[in-house]
């Protein structure tokens, strides 16, 4: 098992499901016997260059054990 840390950026198209986004990568981390040690929702901001011509995204942070496997 090892730490890691991600980031997820959503695009600001789906404002209204960041917190079902957060719980969908919680409940895979989980189903493969991974822990999620915290997590925290870093607010919209802007991006530091285009991505798909939007300028802005939801930025997400996890840390989580997860086994080699996954």
């Amino acid at each position: 098992m090892k730490n890691y840390e991600f980031v997820l950026l959503i695009s600001p198209n789906h404002s209204n499901k960041v917190p079902e986004i957060i719980n969908r990568y919680k409940n895979i981390i989980k189903t493969n016997k991974g822990t999620v040690h915290h997590h925290e929702y870093w607010k919209r901001r802007k991006l530091g260059y285009e991505i798909n011509k939007a300028t802005k995204a939801h930025y997400i942070y996890i840390f989580a054990t997860i086994d080699n496997k996954l």
